[in-house]
């Protein structure tokens, strides 16, 4: 179907017959220079901001999926929430606590319902995104440039969270900029900015940068600084076809931290320094100009890890992606080669709504790694939406998974992981509940924090989680989750978690009538209490005592153009994410966010 699709396309992109230019008319060797006329330019610069050019389509989210199974993030809710960096977005999923190291641009590890480094996928643009250096087992979300997303969808699984980051794409014939500049406490600075660049024909060009950089607090928290890099070539002369190459750098360097309470040798948090480079190569053929359709993705992609000359990795990608959409069913499929740690990644998915109110999904996965190990699982959903707003869906995961493909010691865990949520949406009130059984599974430690060697296997555990939102008037909100263990005592994270934010937002229409102008005013509190958070090198357990976290908003916004000031552990807690890695007090950072097109 797809290949037929494909021929279809060739032959109805070949010209009819040969068209030749008009001969040009006479004009005259020497310009005037009294000729320019600055109104007719800007005039037809204005023009450029109107026409629309065609973009690449996203790769792997047109899937038909179960209500609640995925959450949407565009940039303007990024940019409303005011995440610093990519794992304030993923913190807001219930479930989720991050281990963080300290402040701005130390680590950021989410570990989602007590399963580890490993309960977290990332995908960029539709390309796996897999950990390398020295840190080979998770991703941390610091080092991803959360200025360069345009959109984030985040796919809840049992026991794991599947994260699509979606770098921004350019559709206007006007270049487009984008600008950020921020200032905190501990000399923390952030520098970032990008220009996209479109022409008629087809051609594409990107340039990105940041910069990110900590001086650390106090004598045992070290600095940090990440440097992104992004330049990006296209060819996309329609909606049916495009090629793009991209060349993407991250290069992290934090100092080690030390133990509050400890000695200068007692190392809390591990040093890292190196450079990351992923260069992507991609080829897109499409049937329709919608998300409706065939679709083939053929996707090729070298990524390297460098540090001195003590350690050197890399890893080449070869993928072919192929998916048809209806308007009630989906099914895709994808297969990558890998030169290393998992050769082989075949993938199955399908999707069918055979009425407005019953949906269902299926995905199939085999994995082939190193020293001869399989992965293979599937997991099945389905939903029924529900009168006045409500909705009920299930998933279970079944199968048997490597948690860690790069320890080649490391064999498969049975998965028995199964999902049941139900969910009230209307326009001023909101609420979710959800009960998640996992099956007994070794969770994988961070390798960033030293002093936490391994987080003990739990027997089956159930999880519930909770997250209720109230609108009573249209310019206050009050939100907030809660999740705890049923039954079990799992590690990793604490016992019992929670997040609760109250924000008042006014756009002024009296005064800005255009709607031009937005403000908002938060305040947010995490909350959790004391539990295990892993064992030490000895065995004996590590503990994470409870604590209270208060932030505080200010963000004003006038068009593309973002004022904020954000203020973190208002209520001056002591406590810590990380036994003996204190958060700064009164910390804050300051800054402004411009896009805008040329």
């Amino acid at each position: 179907m797809i290949g037929g699709a494909v021929v279809g396309l060739i032959l109805h992109t070949l010209p009819l017959q040969a068209q030749l230019p008009p001969l040009p008319s006479q004009q005259d060797t020497v310009a005037r220079a009294d000729t320019t006329d600055p109104t007719g330019i800007l005039l037809e610069k204005d023009q450029d901001t109107k026409v629309r050019l065609p973009v690449a389509p996203r790769v792997g989210v047109a899937d038909l999926l179960p209500p609640r199974s995925r959450i949407l993030l565009p940039r303007d809710s990024i940019d409303f929430m005011n995440a610093e960096t990519v794992g304030d977005v993923v913190s807001e999923i219930p479930g989720v606590f991050i281990w963080r190291g300290g402040w701005l641009g130390r680590a950021e590890l989410p570990n989602y319902l007590g399963r580890g480094a490993t309960s977290v996928e990332w995908i960029v643009d539709g390309v796996p995104y897999t950990p390398m250096g020295l840190d080979s087992l998770s991703i941390d979300p610091t080092t991803l440039p959360l200025g360069f997303v345009e959109r984030i969808e985040i796919e809840r699984l049992p026991g794991l969270l599947r994260v699509h980051l979606m770098l921004r794409q350019h559709n206007l014939l006007a270049p487009w900029t984008r600008i950020g500049v921020a200032r905190g406490t501990y000399d923390q600075a952030l520098y970032e900015g990008m220009l996209q660049k479109r022409t008629r024909s087809g051609l594409g060009l990107v340039l990105g940068a940041s910069y990110t950089i900590s001086e650390g607090f106090k004598e045992f928290v070290g600095n940090s600084q990440i440097s992104h890099g992004w330049l990006e070539g296209s060819y996309i002369p329609s909606e049916r076809f495009g090629a793009k190459v991209r060349y993407r750098l991250s290069a992290p360097e934090r100092d080690p931290s030390y133990r509050e309470t400890g000695t200068p040798s007692d190392t809390a948090a591990r040093a890292i320094d190196g450079n990351r480079k992923d260069v992507e190569a991609r080829i897109f053929l499409r049937q329709r100009p919608d998300i409706l359709g065939n679709q083939a993705d053929f996707i090729i992609s070298r990524s390297s890890w460098a540090l001195d000359s003590t350690l050197e990795q890399s890893l080449l990608r070869v993928g072919a992606v192929a998916s048809t959409r209806a308007a009630t069913r989906s099914l895709g499929a994808s297969v990558w080669y890998g030169s290393r740690w998992t050769r082989l990644d075949a993938r199955l998915r399908g999707g069918w709504s055979p009425t407005e109110r019953l949906s269902g999904a299926v995905e199939g996965a085999l994995q082939k790694h190193a020293d001869s190990r399989t992965s293979r699982w599937l997991l099945l959903r389905g939903g029924l939406t529900l009168p006045l707003g409500a909705s009920l869906s299930g998933a279970w995961r079944v199968g048997n998974q490597v948690a860690r493909p790069k320890i080649l010691g490391d064999t498969a865990q049975s998965l028995s992981d199964r999902e049941i949520r139900f969910a009230f949406d209307r326009s001023w009130v909101g609420a979710e509940v959800s009960y998640t059984r996992l099956a007994q599974f070794q969770p994988v430690s961070f390798y960033q924090f030293s002093q936490i060697d391994s987080i003990a296997t739990p027997e089956p555990v159930e999880w519930v989680t909770a997250s209720a939102r109230l609108a009573p008037r249209q310019w206050f909100t009050l939100q907030g989750w809660y999740s705890t263990p049923r039954r079990g005592e799992p590690e990793g994270m604490p016992p019992t978690h929670s997040m609760i934010s109250a924000a008042i937002r006014s756009k002024f229409l009296r005064t800005f009538p255009s709607g031009i102008f937005d403000l908002k005013l938060e305040l947010a509190v995490e909350n959790w209490g004391t539990g295990t958070l892993g064992r030490d090198t000895a065995g004996d357990p590590v503990t994470i005592n409870g604590a209270t976290f208060i932030r505080g908003l200010i963000q004003m916004r006038f068009g593309q153009f973002i004022i904020y000031y954000d203020r973190y552990n208002v209520a001056n807690t002591r406590s810590s994410y990380i036994p003996g890695l204190r958060q700064p007090t009164q910390g804050y950072t300051f800054g402004v966010r411009w896009a805008f097109l040329n």
